[in-house]
């Protein structure tokens, strides 16, 4: 492998690293406005009769997916262009505490705003059949996340050259 696709190797891990800070406060962003959005028209009749209190749940619930599965992908990414030069990215993969990681971290925080999105728009809801059907995707999310994401630096060490 020449220097220039080494560099642009070393680039790419840089950029997937930190991409997950970068979506997530995006992600925070958005999920503040929503919330704000529903303190503001949580009481007010109008709000009641043209469904805001079915929508935003529902949006919450989709902006979270979103962002949940471009944290996904992005550590994929990155787990992909490590496993063709590992030596580029000398910090070393948690073994022994591989489960309290930033990913990790990220990653659970995703599932728990997903889960209080799932919990409101059950609980708001007049029509139950969207909520109910996005509450399936969280599980699936998660648990290709966990196989994918989590997991994935264990999966990577192990196939790691050792130098």
């Amino acid at each position: 492998m020449d220097d220039i696709a080494r560099k642009q190797i070393a680039e790419i891990l840089h950029f997937y690293a930190n991409a997950h800070f970068k979506n997530l406060r995006f992600f925070l962003s958005y999920t503040a406005l929503l919330w704000v959005g529903l303190a503001y028209f949580g009481d007010k009749p109008f709000a009641k009769t043209i469904g805001v209190l079915d929508v935003i749940p529902t949006i919450g619930m989709l902006v979270t997916a979103i962002y949940w599965i471009m944290h996904i992908r992005s550590q994929q990414y990155w787990h992909t262009h490590h496993r063709v030069a590992p030596d580029l990215w000398l910090r070393p993969l948690p073994d022994r505490w591989r489960y309290f990681t930033t990913t990790t971290t990220i990653f659970l925080l995703y599932a728990v705003i997903y889960l209080l999105w799932f919990s409101l728009g059950i609980r708001l809801a007049t029509f139950f059949a969207v909520p109910l059907t996005l509450g399936v995707a969280g599980p699936l999310i998660a648990i290709f996340g966990w196989k994918f994401c989590v997991t994935g630096g264990k999966r990577v060490a192990a196939q790691a050259p050792t130098t």
